[in-house]
């Protein structure tokens, strides 16, 4: 079960406009100015360049084939993410 409508790091899933799983890397992520739910890497590559990072958000998400670590610490941040909506994080 996701925590917070967020899925925690490490969490491998499959975009609706992707056919290679991603991996979620970091939660959330912010680039140019713009607010991100995740930052991924296609699995089981990861990082080749920084041409294969994906920006995307809660509602790209298809389908989820792993579910991530998730510990008191990594709950509670998402949590606070949630609550905040993203701002200053």
């Amino acid at each position: 079960m996701k925590e917070s409508g967020l899925y925690p790091i490490g969490t491998i899933l499959k975009l609706k406009d992707a056919t290679k799983p991603i991996i979620v890397t970091s939660v959330p992520y912010e680039y140019k100015g713009k607010k991100y739910d995740y930052l991924g890497l296609p699995y089981p590559f990861g990082y080749m360049d920084e041409r294969a990072y994906r920006l995307f958000n809660r509602e790209d998400i298809d389908e989820v084939y792993f579910y991530g670590f998730l510990d008191k610490e990594q709950s509670e941040y998402l949590k606070y993410i949630n609550q905040e909506g993203k701002k200053d994080v």
